[in-house]
């Protein structure tokens, strides 16, 4: 892995960066390659040789405002942000709510909504997306003839507008992602991908603020951000070695501002990283290695220390930041989501593993287990814990995140499926009591019609 996850843990946790739900693009900032603090891209991976353009290997991990996303290799990230909501129902007919006329205070259960099962007429897709939390108390989701996500609206209907909208190619590759839409057809942000006659992604441009130029096998080759210009390089394996960055003047002259240097063990596995710009930074890296894959990453600089931890499936897990003068943060991550003690942030992805990133935690046990680990860092020993069960149709059913230093905190999530029609899904967090979420996710087929009457969420 490269530098990327220590600057993106200490970005989110300990420096406070505002996260907000929303689709959309952010600004970005100069950080090692694959720590993009662009809500849309990650720069090169430092271990990636993977052909897909996600990548496979190192770290390219996209960040920013609007949610998270982990990229492999040298991969370029797209993160879309979570499902807004808010605390009241989402209009005056939806106050009632389906249970009753007089709503109803207690938790939702299946017997809350119709027992119809879309299954038998179709293959379901997400239709509706209610959240307790967040800007928008719905989402409403619209497919083209082929199938493909087409838009996103904020209401009950598209009728008025849509918020966000996807164009295709004629060989089905999205081609434009624009976001923040009016009633106008106006949209804030935009990215646009294009692709090489032979099919493979070639160049990515996000709202024009960050554009990444790749290679046939995935590799980035350039980086364009405001007037700077980051040119990479790679060993013969693959391996990234080297960053080569240039203030590009209004008439084309590039004019060299840094280096950053990629330096590897015998082992292969990424020993140091030094950067020369925006400022000096040197980390060192050490590892934990368990029958011969990486169990725990460290990362160590003047000002912070990290460790990544890996589960069976080589997953990152749990995350332990600690920046100097700052208490130490520890976050874990499961699927396409980021949390801690205090809230999860959803619907993280990137263009090319999930185009719509809006799903429950539809993971089995293919995908995730029980998993515990103890870490020693230069403030104390953590602890981090992960708890899995499962429906009778195999799909995870509770979850229990905990990390524990003086004393324990946790996160649970529980995911009640009604059919294929309704999943259910409350998260509740140690930290943060008050602040429980619940969302309702409607599945269905093309003749979908969202209920007169929603939940009181």
């Amino acid at each position: 892995m490269g530098p990327g996850v220590l600057n993106e843990s200490v970005r989110w946790g300990l420096v406070g960066t505002a996260l907000a739900l929303s689709l959309g693009c952010a600004g970005s900032s100069s950080t090692p390659s694959g720590t993009s603090s662009s809500v849309t891209s990650g720069g090169a991976g430092s271990g990636g040789t993977s052909a897909d353009p996600t990548g496979s290997g190192g770290s390219g991990a996209a960040t920013g405002t609007g949610g998270t996303s982990d990229v492999g290799g040298t991969g370029a990230g797209g993160a879309t942000g979570g499902a807004g909501g808010s605390a009241t129902a989402p209009d005056a007919a939806g106050a009632a709510g389906m249970a009753g006329a007089g709503g109803d205070d207690g938790p939702l259960t299946c017997d809350s909504f119709s027992g119809d099962d879309p299954r038998e007429r179709c293959e379901p897709k997400l239709r509706a997306l209610l959240s307790s939390e967040g800007e928008w108390p719905i989402l409403t989701f619209e497919y083209d003839a082929a199938g493909r996500i087409a838009t996103v609206g904020d209401e009950r209907s598209h009728a008025s507008y849509f918020r966000d909208r996807y164009t295709y190619d004629d060989a089905g590759r999205l081609t434009r992602f624009e976001s923040g839409c009016d009633g106008s057809g106006y949209c804030e942000g935009y990215d646009q991908f294009s692709y090489a006659p032979a099919g493979w992604l070639q160049v990515a441009d996000f709202s024009g603020l960050e554009i990444y130029t790749y290679a046939e096998d995935g590799r980035v080759l350039e980086a364009r951000k405001a007037q700077y210009l980051t040119r990479y390089s790679y060993r013969s394996d693959g391996l990234l070695e080297r960053e080569d960055t240039f203030e590009v003047a209004d008439d084309g002259v590039e004019t060299p501002v840094g280096s950053a240097l990629y330096d590897y063990g015998d082992d292969d596995l990424l020993d140091r990283y030094t950067s020369e710009f925006p400022a000096y930074i040197a980390i060192e890296y050490d590892y934990v290695l368990d029958a011969g894959r990486v169990r725990v990453e460290e990362s160590l600089s003047d000002s912070y220390f990290s460790a990544d931890i890996y589960d069976d499936f080589g997953n990152r897990t749990f995350v332990l930041a600690q920046s100097e003068g700052s208490d130490p943060f520890m976050s874990a991550y499961v699927d396409n989501s980021w949390c801690h003690s205090s809230s999860c942030y959803r619907y993280g992805s990137d263009w090319f593993r999930s185009v719509l990133p809006y799903r429950a935690f539809d993971l089995t046990e293919a995908d995730i287990d029980d998993f515990s680990y103890s870490v020693s860092a230069p403030s104390g020993d953590y602890d981090f814990a992960r708890r899995v069960t499962f429906s009778d149709d195999g799909l995870l059913e509770h979850l229990t995140l905990s990390f524990s230093s003086s004393s324990a905190k946790t996160v649970d999530i529980d995911t009640l499926r009604c059919g294929g029609g309704v999943a259910i899904e409350t998260t509740e967090f140690s930290d943060a009591p008050d602040r429980e979420e619940t969302r309702v996710y409607y599945y269905g087929c093309d003749d979908f019609e969202l209920p007169t009457r929603l939940p009181t969420l």
